[in-house]
C-alpha cells in the first residue's frame, strides 16, 4: 500500500509543477514576444523608391498641417487620428536648445545588476519619478532566465552620462546626444551603432534607420504594430519623438515607413525605430498615452525642466 502512494506520489508531483508553473511560462513568453519576434526577424534592409513601398498605405497618415500645442517651453505635441483607417499617432517636438530641458535615463551603471541584468520599470514611474515633461521607452531587451521575476537584459548601445554600460549592435541604429560647451544639447542618429563617437553624453540603441538624409529606407518585411520612434532634424537641435498604438488598443498600427513618412513630414532628416509593440509607451506630464505602460522595460529618456515640477 504505501508502495502504490510513493509509486502514484511521484507520478502526481510533476503534473503538479506543471500545472502551476506553465502560466508563468506561457506569460513570460506573452509580454517577451514583441521584442523577441522583433530580434533578427527582418532580414537586411534594402533601398527601393519609396512611392513603390507596398508597406505605405494609400490612406491619409498625417494632417495637412500640423498643429502644435505646447507644452512647457520647447516642448510641443500634436496628434492625428483616422477613423476610417483606424491610424492614430501622437507627436512630440522637443527643441533640444533649451536651456531648461534636462536629459534623464535609466538605467544608470548603479541600477545594472553584477550579473549585467536590470530590473526594469515602467515609463510612467519613471515619468513620476523624475517629474518628466515626456518619456519614452528605447532600446529592445530580453528576458534572462525562466523565474517569475526574470532579469531584463539590454541588446545594443546604451551610454549614460559619457559611459557605455551595453555593446553596439553594428545592424542596429542608435539615438545619440551631445553637450557642447554652452550646455546645449544636440542629436544624431547612426545606423550602424558602433558608430556613435565616445563623447556621447547620451546614447540609446533601436532597430533599424528608417529615415536618412531625408530618403525613407524600405523594409522586406511587412508588419502593422504599434511603434517609438525618433527622428532628427538636419542641424540637430530638434528632436522628434511618435508614438502609434497599435491593433492590442483597437488602432491599426503603422508600419516602420509610415513612421518614416510621418516624421519626415513633421521634419525629421532622419530617423529610426525603438523597441515596439506592447513594450511601446509614451507618458506625457506623468500620464500614459493609450493607458499603455503596464510592461516593466529596461531602457527609458526622458525630459525634465531644471526647474521643480508636479504631477498629480
Amino acid at each position: 500500500m504505501h508502495t502504490d502512494v510513493a509509486k502514484t506520489a511521484t507520478v502526481l508531483r510533476p503534473k503538479r509543477f506543471l500545472f502551476f508553473i506553465l502560466p508563468f511560462i506561457l506569460c513570460i513568453l506573452f509580454f517577451s514576444c514583441t521584442t523577441g519576434k522583433s530580434l533578427g526577424c527582418l532580414p537586411e534592409r534594402y533601398s527601393s523608391p519609396p512611392e513603390t513601398s507596398p508597406h505605405i498605405r494609400s490612406v491619409p497618415l498625417y494632417p495637412e498641417e500640423f498643429i502644435w500645442e505646447p507644452l512647457v517651453s520647447g516642448i510641443q505635441y500634436t496628434s492625428f487620428s483616422n477613423k476610417t483607417s483606424s491610424i492614430e499617432w501622437h507627436l512630440v517636438s522637443i527643441d533640444l536648445s533649451q536651456k531648461e530641458l534636462q536629459l534623464t535615463a535609466y538605467p544608470s551603471e548603479a541600477e545594472i545588476n553584477p550579473d549585467g541584468t536590470i530590473q526594469g520599470i515602467t515609463v510612467k514611474k519613471y515619468a513620476k519619478k523624475t517629474k518628466a515633461i515626456v518619456a519614452v521607452n528605447a532600446s529592445p531587451f530580453k528576458y534572462t532566465g525562466l523565474s517569475i521575476f526574470p532579469g531584463r537584459s539590454l541588446v545594443g548601445l546604451h551610454v549614460y552620462q559619457g559611459q557605455r554600460l551595453s555593446p553596439p549592435i553594428k545592424k542596429y541604429a542608435a539615438l545619440a546626444f551631445f553637450e557642447d560647451f554652452e550646455g546645449n544639447y544636440k542629436a544624431s542618429i547612426f545606423s550602424d551603432q558602433t558608430l556613435v563617437p565616445p563623447q556621447a553624453l547620451h546614447a540609446f540603441g533601436g532597430f533599424y534607420a528608417i529615415l536618412k538624409q531625408g530618403e525613407i529606407i524600405d523594409f522586406p518585411a511587412l508588419s502593422f504594430d504599434s511603434r517609438l520612434a525618433a527622428g532628427v532634424s538636419k542641424d540637430g537641435k530638434t528632436l522628434y519623438l511618435l508614438f502609434a498604438p497599435g491593433n492590442f488598443f483597437g488602432t491599426a498600427g503603422l508600419s516602420f515607413e509610415e513612421c518614416a513618412v510621418i516624421l519626415s513630414k513633421a521634419g525629421a532628416w532622419e530617423a529610426l525605430q525603438f523597441d515596439g509593440g506592447s513594450s511601446a509607451t509614451m507618458t506625457i506630464e506623468g500620464k500614459n498615452i493609450k493607458k499603455t505602460g503596464f510592461r516593466r522595460v529596461a531602457n527609458i529618456f526622458a525630459f525634465t525642466l531644471s526647474n521643480d515640477t508636479n504631477f498629480n
